[in-house]
């Protein structure tokens, strides 16, 4: 299985993008976004409004503000994010 096929996706929307810190700054998770995005088009993904470091890579990738709801079984906020092609 290769990199590319871990990025898992839901029709056009990005489920979990998890990296080791050590692939932090390597442009891993660039090269799965540009895969995702070439293969969807437009994209979508809910970031929990906590994760600093999720939020600042998907705002550096170019998605923007969909909206803010509460996430029921942990009662965090998530923020629903939209990049178009």
């Amino acid at each position: 299985m290769g990199l590319f096929e871990r990025l898992p996706l839901i029709g056009n929307e990005v489920g979990a993008i998890f990296l080791q810190p050590n692939w932090h700054g390597k442009g891993v998770g660039k090269a799965l976004m540009d895969k995702a995005h070439a293969l969807h088009g437009d994209l979508e993904v809910e970031v929990f409004k906590e994760n600093t470091i999720g939020r600042a890579f998907y705002l550096r990738y170019g998605f923007e503000f969909l909206e803010q709801k509460l996430h029921e079984p942990t009662g965090q906020q998530v923020l629903r994010l939209r990049f178009k092609a």
